[in-house]
């Protein structure tokens, strides 16, 4: 039975933005057991809990201000469901808010409309030489940086070469998830990008890559964290917020 839904905000950070996606699920439904709480399953030959996370984290990512439903088969008071379970995770996974919403409303996939980066880019030790006397004392300064965010700013199309499913080359032009860049010091960045209906994105290493290419010098990303993922919610709720 699905009788009542809550929704989650939390953070994942330190050691556990080393663990996939699927091991995070895992994490959570063990403590789920633990905790005893009324969580609906699934039906079928492997019932699940009825455990929604609006959309996975890269490995090695932080997530800062991520969002999960959670169903029940009877009511609930969600500041006490979120202390039962904060109770049973690790203290790198963090509960920071909890709030109902309807059982009917739409899915957190179908909800979750953008989000905010902040990413670090240090120059590659693997730079080649020629590359390396080109552009000494990367990374670079505040101005250079500005000047390579205001070139892919004004840019009509940013390609990315990858593979399809069947391993086969294509070609596409990621520009119109690119919504915002803001430079916050030397070779820190912010990144607001668009997510559509089928949960594609930009992440840090489109940045990285595009950056290499307007600097003249190859990067990697040194640190980088989902600060935010943003909703489109037009339902009213009730929330208890940390």
């Amino acid at each position: 039975q699905r009788v009542s839904r809550l929704r989650f905000g939390f953070s994942k950070t330190g050691t556990l933005a080393l663990i996939s996606h699927l091991d995070t699920i895992r994490m959570l439904e063990r403590a789920l057991r633990r905790s005893g709480l009324p969580v609906s399953f699934s039906g079928g030959f492997h019932p699940l809990p009825r455990l929604r996370l609006a959309l996975p984290l890269p490995l090695g990512v932080e997530g800062l201000g991520e969002w999960m439903d959670l169903e029940f088969f009877e009511p609930v008071n969600p500041d006490d469901v979120r202390q039962s379970l904060s109770m049973e995770l690790p203290p790198e996974l963090q509960l920071t808010s909890v709030r109902s919403v309807p059982i009917s409303a739409p899915g957190l996939s179908k909800q979750v409309r953008s989000a905010l980066w902040l990413c670090k880019f240090l120059g590659s030790p693997e730079a080649t030489i020629d590359s390396q006397i080109a552009n000494p004392g990367f990374p670079a300064d505040s101005l250079s940086w500005q000047v390579a965010i205001d070139s892919l700013l004004s840019a009509d199309r940013l390609i990315w070469h990858d593979q399809d499913k069947k391993g086969r080359p294509r070609e596409r032009n990621c520009r119109p998830y690119l919504t915002a860049l803001r430079l916050r010091k030397a070779g820190w960045i912010q990144m607001e990008t668009a997510i559509d209906p089928q949960g594609r994105s930009l992440r840090p290493e489109h940045l990285c890559r595009w950056f290499s290419e307007t600097l003249k010098h190859e990067f990697v990303v040194g640190e980088a964290q989902r600060t935010a993922l943003r909703l489109d919610e037009k339902l009213p709720s009730s929330s208890v917020t940390l």
